[in-house]
């Protein structure tokens, strides 16, 4: 999950054991976060954040073979970019000219141009300092020439 405070937004972990920002950033560290293992974290409460939401992005590619769905997600990873291309992953086969990631798992780089449209989705818990009853999803589109600058300003390495 991710997490705004005083500002910043962070990884955030939460469950019934613990609830911390984290970052390897000292910039993004104040002076009351915890040094352990090259990670900063703040022990924080809930109601203290001003967000806390999951984020993920959703592609629109044909990728020109029957019965495949238009949709593709991108995971939160910075891994999932090269230059102005998003990474996706068809996880019911093998699709002819795609790479094996694994077993019935092909990937394939899809520069920007390419794809027909993006959108953000994001799912909160917290929002404007305020607790909500139930997740509420807002969804986005996205300009797929700023695709790329926007998955890169969430995810999860520059996150942290």
């Amino acid at each position: 999950m991710i997490a705004k405070y005083n500002g910043r937004y962070y990884y955030y972990i939460l469950n019934k054991h613990v609830s911390n920002i984290i970052t390897e950033q000292k910039s993004k560290a104040g002076d009351d976060f915890i040094y352990e293992d090259g990670v900063y974290y703040k022990k924080i409460e809930f109601e203290s954040l001003e967000e806390v939401f999951d984020i993920k992005y959703i592609v629109f590619y044909d990728s020109k073979i029957s019965g495949v769905s238009l949709e593709w997600e991108i995971s939160n990873n910075y891994k999932e970019t090269d230059g102005d291309s998003v990474l996706i992953r068809f996880s019911n086969g093998i699709l002819p000219g795609w790479s094996v990631e694994e077993n019935n798992v092909c990937i394939k780089y899809v520069s920007a141009n390419d794809i027909m449209g993006a959108k953000e989705v994001r799912i909160y818990r917290r929002k404007n300092g305020q607790t909500l009853d139930k997740p509420t999803t807002e969804e986005k589109l996205i300009d797929k020439r700023d695709l790329i600058a926007i998955h890169a300003s969430f995810c999860r390495e520059n996150l942290w």
